[in-house]
């Protein structure tokens, strides 16, 4: 960057610098006010400082024992003079060195930087692992590394060494500050992929690869990157037999956002290898950070659980998809995708796909399936770049053959019509002439499209073969599955096998369930298809116990299947997903939603209905555990994939909005969250009218946010028109037109209107108690909110008799469930004056906070 920009951004951070939060907070808002690309470089300096003077986890010992008075400061040094070089100041504090812009006074004179052991830290593993630093600096030689002039000792004994000063930003503050778009933000960090492939090759591994050590600087009105500071790295394979390498149990070399999953592994597990592979994780990670806007982990949420959390995050938690983490910004999408020079839905799309299987590829947890060097992920990123097929993923004939559309337009129609022409075979199939002509085209282009056309022809052929495999695979397994239902299945209701018996439709499936493993013994594909077929005919006569055995005797067979058929190995795991989901058991099923989502999304460059439906369903077992953060990632991807696959007039786009206002419901984003309602309140009115079902439930989502955030008065038309529409289409005991009353009731609870609750929640316990059992979920809500009307209007008898009846149904478990009952019986007895109760129930509320605060029985 140059000009006033940097002057200023530099002005600003040595007054900021200085200041508290809060302080930087208001002379940021002051000084940047409009410019979000100056605040932008100078948060970064800000941050790069306090990286700097920061330790692992807290505060720098050695700052702290330097303001204590245990030991001098190092800025006594400035204005001193070590060898050929006096002081002039100090830019900057690690781990374990002091960094001082320094002149160097002869033979030249020029700037440099020096950087020396820190007072108070010269301890043996501090001294060890400098030695390794500056050897490993002397090695290296390249134009996108800070070269190092010289090394020696100060009067006291303290090593040091001398490279050259970078003047310059980092990376992110730099492209930040130039807008740059994200090709050109890809070039620059090719030149990082050469400064560090370099390091590789010279045996170096720098193990701290991060913004602040990769800085840029303008020569000659271009941007020049210079990595600095391998003060963590450690030679491969280094001559000097003697080099003491080791770092002190429990002390992690690196910075948490950046560090690959082997530097957070356990000493001696064998998880702790530390290799080239390494920087290219970090690597990765930086490349994430520059092109969506935010590193894939935030400092905050990674920092306060404490070191060994720390390591388990990093080694164990997957990072959303660069599109998807773009999705996720918030209020900030925007911002991060202008200075992209984009819109946030356009900065989506560019990532998703290429981009984002390459970052993932490099971030890839186990070291062995990243790249293998530098340069291979420099090598993707240019093919990326020139629109040729990425190494980042499998390259399926459909893939290829879309990015050969896009490097050879001209010479696509030609390909196609040779392809068809091969594939018609004895056919006679007669095709014009297709003429292309590209004035842009070489000699050596038109070669390449050629062999290209060639081999998109075979890719073509291929695929042809597959699908008239997979069509008479599939009339074969129609023709068993219909040949098993009428000889088996149906032969239990014939007169001779019935003998004068009603057999029910259970009986009969259960009769022919028996039949299957012996009818299709060493045909596990037709198998799979029957037993599948049966488990969703259980699934339907609700015998959720019988489908599970039989859907998940039908993955395992499609997991068996050779060759493997992803795309039924996909069907089959949400098949038997959806049923686990019915019965409860959320864990198993979001470990299957989840395979079933990663095997199609394998099959597939972009969305389908498939993925689309996979995504719906993924997210919908995250809300109902609550996971919000986790269902913030997927539905925002759903989003996306729904108006990619139907367009944003489509009722499942509607079902997807409302999703995502649960999730920022969830989160207590209630602003946010009545937007996605709002929004899904629209689409369902355009495609379903006022009489549907679905636009009720919209706008009971909608009426309920606007209660949850206290708005109580815009809730209350919302609930009531939701209640008419369920009373017309659903009738008068359905029990989701209880729960619109129980809504309604509690908006009227809230405002203290008694009377107008009154009804509602008389008719949504009805409603729920004639249908539901007592311990269900929606009956003892509607115990609770009528106990609360009782409560209110004194009749305190009635609401004793239906919170002690909730509390008792409600799990032991349900810690949070349990303390509010439990207040509600404080607030009961505190009105009844009955002292005595109210105490005993005020002691439950601290006995359920502990617990959920991870206390134990024993504190009660």
């Amino acid at each position: 960057m140059s000009g006033a920009g940097a002057d200023s951004a530099r002005e600003i951070f040595d007054r900021a610098v200085e200041l508290d939060a809060e302080g930087r907070r208001r002379l940021l808002d002051e000084r940047c006010a409009g410019n979000m690309a100056l605040r932008a470089e100078v948060e970064e300096l800000l941050r790069c400082d306090d990286e700097m003077s920061t330790g692992f986890l807290g505060a720098d010992a050695g700052a702290v024992a330097a303001a204590s008075g245990l030991i001098p400061s190092e800025d006594d040094d400035v204005g001193a003079t070590i060898g050929r070089y006096r002081l002039i100041r100090r830019l900057g504090a690690g781990g374990f060195g002091v960094v001082y812009l320094a002149e160097q006074t002869e033979p030249v004179r020029r700037s440099v930087a020096l950087k020396v052991i820190k007072l108070g830290m010269d301890t043996r593993s501090v001294v060890a692992r400098f030695e390794a630093e500056r050897q490993a600096l002397a090695m290296m030689d390249h134009p996108h590394v800070a070269r190092v002039y010289d090394a020696g000792a100060t009067a006291q004994g303290r090593p040091y060494f001398v490279m050259e000063h970078v003047p310059g930003v980092p990376i992110t503050a730099h492209c930040d500050g130039s807008r740059l778009d994200v090709e050109s933000r890809l070039r620059l960090f090719m030149q990082v992929c050469g400064a560090v492939q370099h390091a590789h090759q010279k045996g170096i591994i720098h193990r701290d690869l991060k913004p602040s050590n990769i800085m840029v600087t303008e020569v000659d009105d271009d941007a020049e990157v210079k990595v600095i500071d391998f003060g963590v790295a450690k030679a491969i394979d280094t001559t000097g037999a003697g080099m003491t390498r080791f770092t002190e149990m429990g002390q992690v070399v690196g910075t948490p956002e950046y560090m690959s999953p082997e530097q957070a592994g356990a000493a001696g597990t064998g998880m702790d290898v530390v290799d080239t592979r390494t920087d290219i994780y970090s690597l990765g990670v930086v490349l994430y950070e520059l092109i969506t806007g935010a590193p894939p982990f935030e400092s905050q949420s990674l920092r306060p659980g404490g070191l060994l959390e720390l390591q388990r995050r990093i080694r164990e938690d997957e990072a959303p998809r660069p599109s998807v983490r773009a999705s996720s910004l918030g209020d900030s999408a925007a911002e991060a995708a202008a200075l992209r020079r984009l819109e946030p839905a356009e900065h989506r799309r560019l990532l998703r796909g290429d981009l984002d299987w390459i970052v993932m590829r490099a971030m890839e947890k186990d070291p062995a399936r990243r790249y293998a060097s530098a340069s291979e992920l420099s090598q993707d990123l240019e093919r990326h770049l020139s629109s040729e097929p990425v190494l980042a993923r499998p390259p399926s004939a459909g893939y290829r053959a879309s990015k050969f559309v896009r490097r050879h337009r001209a010479g696509v129609a030609a390909a196609t019509v040779a392809a068809l022409a091969m594939l018609a075979g004895a056919a006679a199939l007669t095709v014009g002439m297709v003429r292309a002509v590209s004035a842009e085209a070489s000699a050596r282009e038109a070669r390449d499209a050629e062999i290209e056309q060639r081999r998109l022809a075979e890719a073509r052929l291929i695929e042809a073969e597959e699908a008239r495999r997979r069509a008479a695979q599939a009339a074969e397994e129609t023709e068993a599955v219909n040949a098993f239902l009428l000889n088996d299945l149906l032969a239990s209701v014939r007169p001779e096998e019935a003998r004068g018996r009603n057999v029910t439709v259970a009986e009969a499936l259960g009769n022919a369930a028996e039949r299957v493993g012996d009818a299709f013994r060493d045909q596990p594909a037709l198998e799979a298809t029957v037993r599948n077929a049966i488990g969703n005919t259980y699934r339907s006569l609700s015998d959720y116990e019988s489908a599970v055995m039989h859907l998940r005797a039908a993955l395992e067979l499609r997991r068996k299947v050779e060759p493997v058929d992803l795309n039924q190995v996909s069907f089959a795991a949400n098949n038997l997903a959806i049923v686990l989901r019915q019965l409860g058991r959320l864990d198993e099923a979001i470990e299957l939603y989840h395979e079933a989502m990663e095997l199609r999304r394998a099959q597939t460059d972009g969305y389908d209905a498939d993925l689309v439906a996979l995504l719906h369903n993924y997210s919908a077992a995250l809300l109902t555990l609550n996971r919000w953060e986790d269902a913030e990632q997927v539905v925002l991807e759903s989003v996306d994939g729904h108006l990619e696959v139907f367009g944003e007039e489509h009722a499942a786009t509607g079902m997807t909005y409302t999703n995502m206002g649960r999730v920022l419901r969830g989160m207590g984003r209630h602003e946010e969250a009545i937007e996605w309602f709002s929004r899904s309140v629209t689409i369902m009115r355009s495609v379903h009218g006022d009489d549907h079902p679905a636009t009720g439930t919209a706008v009971n989502f909608l009426g309920t946010a606007y209660l949850q955030s206290g708005m109580n008065e815009e809730a209350v038309p919302l609930l009531e028109e939701c209640i008419e529409i369920y009373r017309r289409v659903l009738g008068p005991e359905h029990i989701s037109l209880g729960i619109a009353m129980q809504h309604l009731g509690d908006a009227y609870l809230r405002m203290q209107r008694y009377e107008d609750a009154a009804p509602f929640l008389h008719e949504s316990h009805r409603i729920a108690h004639s249908s539901l059992p007592p311990d269900h979920t929606i009956a003892r809500g509607a115990d609770y909110y009528l106990g609360q009307l009782k409560s209110a209007t004194s009749l305190y008898e009635e609401a004793e008799g239906l919170f002690l009846q909730c509390y008792s149904l409600t799990p032991e478990q349900r810690y949070d469930t349990r303390a509010d009952l439990a207040l509600s019986l404080t607030t009961l007895y505190e009105r009844w004056e009955r002292e005595e109760e109210a105490s005993r129930w005020r002691e439950r509320i601290e006995h359920y906070e502990r617990l959920q605060a991870g206390g134990t029985e024993g504190d009660s």
